[in-house]
């Protein structure tokens, strides 16, 4: 087995892996993982693709000996159709990645686990992240009290942490916080918030009270 063999199995193994990796490292919201730990979800999801591939064709009556991938692992000489091969399961790896973005947004794991009651945990890494991924959160009112200020609007997009606590409303209102008295309006507005000094209300667009 020459060097080039063994470059190639690497390959084979860890592109599928590196497409599922990215889609999960890209579309979801967790803190920033190691070179180590990329590196390993890359060699887990591109194990799992070919074993999903594997699995789905010997149940459509495949025998191993027809998957040119395992005739490379094993050192035999393949044809070109091993490109087609790594191709359907790029597609399979993409599908893995969509589910695992699937999972983690709605975070069904914790869900199932929560309802075996195994855990307690909500999944998101603090209260910050846990309250704006609640559903039906869509509308707020933050209250900048060290300004006196009133920021009535759609929730747009958050930071994943509390750490930096950053918020982007839309269809925005400002009042003055104390006295109500109506400040301007503005299609988006970024908050970058201090926790001494903010208080979050969760409310329904269309509650009546939405006024100061």
């Amino acid at each position: 087995m020459n060097l080039d063999q063994v470059t190639l199995q690497l390959l084979l193994i860890f592109f599928p892996g590196v497409l599922c990796a990215y889609l999960v490292d890209t579309f979801t919201s967790h803190p920033k993982a190691s070179q180590f730990r990329f590196v390993l979800n890359t060699f887990l999801f591109g194990v799992a693709s070919y074993f999903l591939y594997t699995l789905a064709l010997t149940l459509c009556g495949v025998s191993l000996s027809e998957f040119r991938y395992i005739a490379l692992l094993s050192g035999t000489e393949v044809d070109e159709c091993l490109i087609y091969e790594i191709a359907a399961v790029c597609g399979v790896a993409v599908l893995l990645g969509l589910a695992a973005v699937g999972i983690s947004t709605y975070r069904l794991h914790y869900r199932i686990l929560k309802a075996l009651r195994l855990t307690k945990r909500a999944g998101d890494e603090d209260l910050w992240s846990h309250m704006f991924n609640l559903p039906g959160v869509s509308w707020v009112v933050v209250r900048d009290l060290r300004n006196n200020l009133a920021y009535h609007g759609y929730v747009q997009g958050f930071s994943y942490r509390y750490a930096e606590a950053e918020l982007l409303l839309r269809d925005v209102t400002v009042y003055q916080n104390d006295t109500g008295i109506f400040m301007h309006n503005a299609h988006l507005q970024y908050l970058s918030l201090e926790s001494d000094c903010i208080a979050i209300e969760i409310r329904s667009p269309s509650d009546p009270a939405k006024e100061p």
